[in-house]
């Protein structure tokens, strides 16, 4: 008689595929930017409330550094009442040393 088939053996079941990684959101760095901007932030609220009043260059070369991080960041739309303020700001001082120079 013909020996009988070897029974197949069980196939073993798939492992389980590993599940996916969310995908990253585009600004993974989220935090970062928002860490970024709350500093930006901090630096016009100083430049606004007088920090850097008595050092006029400083205050000019600080408004554009944060003016252009902001643009980089492209939130110096969103901002831009802050910046006019700071500008203001600086303005104000630029007149104060005109009068005292007059």
């Amino acid at each position: 008689p013909e020996p009988e088939p070897e029974p197949e053996p069980e196939p073993e079941p798939e492992p389980e595929p590993e599940p996916e990684p969310e995908p990253e959101p585009e600004h993974n760095d989220t935090e970062a930017l928002n860490a970024q901007e709350a500093s930006l932030i901090e630096r016009l609220n100083n430049l606004v409330s007088g920090s850097l009043n008595n050092d006029l260059d400083s205050f000019e070369s600080e408004l554009d550094s944060v003016a252009e991080e902001l643009e980089d960041l492209e939130l110096i739309e969103k901002h831009d009442e802050l910046l006019n303020t700071a500008a203001d700001k600086l303005t104000e001082l630029l007149n104060d040393v005109a009068q005292e120079a007059a």
